[in-house]
């Protein structure tokens, strides 16, 4: 009965350990992962190069930033976002999505008061 034992053991061993081995080597992304990367990369690009195109045009239009350096740092900053989030930036596309639409809205009113004046009541009733 020890001799079954140790052979069950063993082959457990075995069994575990090329499991261990085919968990550690590295697998080859498919093309269509490649594929769906470099989707997620371009369109982390696109985002930022209109979250930071508005932020520019508003805070700061003296600078006159062009769209080149805009586009070089929605590039680096994309770049960023895929080093702490790799292959993960698609689960957050709602998300994503969401605070871009609210750039696009908002910006162009920053400056713009947030409260209408009061109409001057003086002039109704003449």
């Amino acid at each position: 009965m020890a001799d079954i034992e140790k052979e069950l053991l063993s082959e457990d061993i075995a069994r575990l350990e090329s499991e261990a081995n085919l968990d550690a080597m590295p697998s080859e992304p498919s093309a269509a992962e490649v594929a769906q990367a470099n989707r997620d990369q371009e369109e982390l690009e696109q985002a930022f190069n209109m979250l930071l195109g508005s932020t520019f045009d508003i805070f700061c239009p003296a600078w006159n930033i062009q769209p080149e350096e805009t586009k070089q740092l929605s590039a680096a900053y994309a770049a960023i976002i895929e080093k702490y989030f790799p292959g993960g930036v698609s689960r957050f596309g709602v998300e994503i999505n969401a605070v871009l639409i609210t750039a696009v809205i908002f910006a162009p009113r920053a400056k713009m008061p947030r409260k209408v004046k009061p109409k001057d009541d003086n002039n109704a009733s003449e």
